[in-house]
């Protein structure tokens, strides 16, 4: 009987009296640290269950852990050793389907129909996991608890899975998936997106529920704090990740996913609020575990941004360069220099700008022209961004430029590298770059540098801007490579595709029109194979359509049953 200690609970008969059947000793005690049962009278084996419960929500918080996250590790290693390199191709890297050319449609499901296979399989698994657990978590309650806590309760182990998974997967610098799956940024964005819309939903729902039980003046006040500012949170964060919105209104959703980390750090503390005289209830440490270690996660990442913008200067070398729209879009040329900083060839990093009231950017490939590392040395890069007209951060940057003064010099910064390189084409002996216009970044960066390691390099690059094949082609094709390319004319294929090409002046080997990707691809193939090499690296850069025809081209190649197999590797533009 627990009515005579109704009048002492802080929260008063309104929480206990229903909560109160035949004998609610077993509720009583999972809820209440065994000080403030000091006296009362229990039935049977009533704090026993409420032993066992504690038991069993550990062992299912373990059981997650081991599901979301130590099971794809090893499903990854076990997939790389027993897997060929073709199977691997097919089974893992290959987008899930071609993209949609309608504007709303594309703009609302591109960035999952590109997804590689990989990456589906994981988000797969990812759903089946929070399926399974969600049946035992619902049992749990069922077993435990009163019905009006049943739903709202496993709805809320759930939420803080998949807060803490969509942390572990969006963050730059320490990234889940880049440190253990060895998958990329740009890539794991994909998965990113779909659990945090997963956790965003299960919130809502725990928050609303909870709410609509018990409403706010019948739960302590240091829970119902933490609860409306997470909802709160969330009704800010979640709508500008649906993907119509985050396209359309890239600028908006910059400024509120930076509330994203707050989320974390609310469900920690929300967590931590749960606690009775002082002492959280054994049955949500581990819980606590998973959001505090999201929570480092988002802490240690934006510590290192802030760290690596402020004390490690970024430093304008030139003057930024506007190279004009003739015959394709404009683009905007700037070389940085980042004092002890170290990078890799083909790293994205993202930039911001003073003068174009940027933020710091999603990451773009920058061209590594020194690394740095050694001896403290600067890395140096150089970025070229495609004018993109309207309110954009890139037409702000250009107008910022058209009226640069030299007593006025541009203020940058700079952080990363956040991802990028070859990826899972590094280990190939023959790389083939097939790039569209600003796409050629990656091949800029990368041909320099694995030329100098011995591998045979090819560039077949398309481009509509006669400004930026000027800019480039000499520069990183030549000059960079130091004359590899004019030894073996055949490894370049730049290519003029714009028009009016006879009003432009370019280097003797830039041609016109679009180049063969089919026939380059089954030349590079029949050298390497005569020099017993019979695996293959495309790293395919640009507009869908380009991606889309170079695929067919190595799935024709690939079918025709030779001893050789040709990989790709596609970097998409959406984000």
């Amino acid at each position: 009987e627990l009515h005579f200690y109704l009048p002492d609970h802080d929260a008063g008969s309104a929480v206990i009296e229903p909560m109160c059947g035949e004998d609610a000793t077993a509720y009583f005690a999972m809820a209440h640290s065994m000080e403030a049962l000091g006296g009362l009278p229990k039935k049977g084996s009533c704090d026993n269950r409420a032993e066992q419960a504690f038991t069993e929500q550990n062992i299912l918080d373990g059981a997650a852990l081991v599901s979301y996250i130590i099971l794809p590790m090893f499903f990854n290693e076990v997939i790389l050793a027993a897997t060929s390199p073709a199977a691997q191709d097919r089974l893992l890297r290959r987008p899930m389907a071609k993209p949609f050319k309608s504007k709303c449609l594309g703009n609302f499901l591109n960035s999952y129909v590109e997804m590689p296979l990989g990456v589906f399989f994981m988000v797969v698994w990812f759903l089946i996991v929070t399926a399974v657990l969600s049946v035992f978590w619902s049992i749990h309650y069922n077993e435990y608890y009163l019905p009006s806590f049943v739903l709202a309760g496993w709805v809320g182990r759930m939420t803080v899975y998949m807060i803490s998974m969509a942390t572990y997967l969006g963050t730059r610098r320490w990234s889940l998936a880049w440190v253990f799956y060895k998958i990329s940024y740009e890539k794991t964005l994909k998965a990113h997106y779909v659990i945090g819309n997963v956790a965003s939903i299960f919130m809502l729902v725990h928050g609303s529920m909870y709410m609509a039980s018990f409403g706010p003046e019948n739960l302590p006040e240091h829970q119902v704090t933490t609860a409306y500012l997470l909802l709160g949170c969330i009704l800010v964060v979640f709508p500008f990740t649906i993907n119509n919105f985050r396209v359309h209104y890239y600028f908006v959703f910059k400024v509120t996913h930076f509330i994203a980390p707050a989320i974390t750090i609310l469900g920690t503390f929300h967590i931590l609020s749960l606690h009775v005289d002082g002492e959280l209830g054994r049955g949500f440490w581990v819980a606590l575990v998973w959001i505090a270690s999201a929570s480092l996660f988002w802490l240690g990442d934006f510590i290192y941004s802030r760290y690596d913008v402020l004390l490690r200067p970024t430093v304008v070398i030139g003057t930024p360069r506007l190279l004009p729209a003739d015959g394709g879009p404009a683009h905007i040329c700037v070389k940085l220099r980042k004092l002890r900083a170290t990078l890799f060839p083909g790293a994205w990093m993202s930039v911001g700008c003073r003068e174009a009231f940027s933020p710091l950017s999603h990451p773009f490939t920058a061209i590594v022209r020194k690394c740095g590392g050694l001896d403290r040395e600067y890395a140096e890069v150089e970025f070229i961004f495609k004018v993109n007209e309207g309110r954009t951060w890139t037409q702000r940057l250009s107008n910022a430029i058209a009226k640069l003064s030299p007593k006025q010099p541009m203020k940058f910064f700079m952080t990363g590298p956040y991802g990028g390189g070859l990826g899972s084409l590094d280990p190939m002996k023959v790389i083939i770059f097939v790039v569209g216009g600003v796409g050629v970044t990656p091949a800029a960066s990368l041909a320099p540098y694995l030329v100098k390691r011995g591998k045979d390099v090819y560039v077949i690059w398309s481009c509509r801007s006669a400004s930026l094949i000027q800019h480039v082609a000499v520069e990183y094709f030549s000059n960079a490579c130091h004359s590899y390319f004019d030894r073996l004319p055949d490894h370049r294929h730049i290519h003029y595709s714009g028009k009016g090409s006879e009003a432009h002046v370019f280097p003797p080997f830039v041609k016109t029109g679009r180049p063969d990707v089919a026939g380059v691809l089954q030349k590079a193939a029949k050298s390497a194979m005569s020099q017993d090499i019979f695996d293959l690296g495309v790293f395919v850069c640009g507009p869908n359509a380009l991606v889309e025809s170079t695929l067919m081209a190595a799935d024709e190649f690939n079918a025709d049953k030779t001893n050789a197999h040709i990989h790709v590797h596609a970097e998409s533009f959406q984000m």
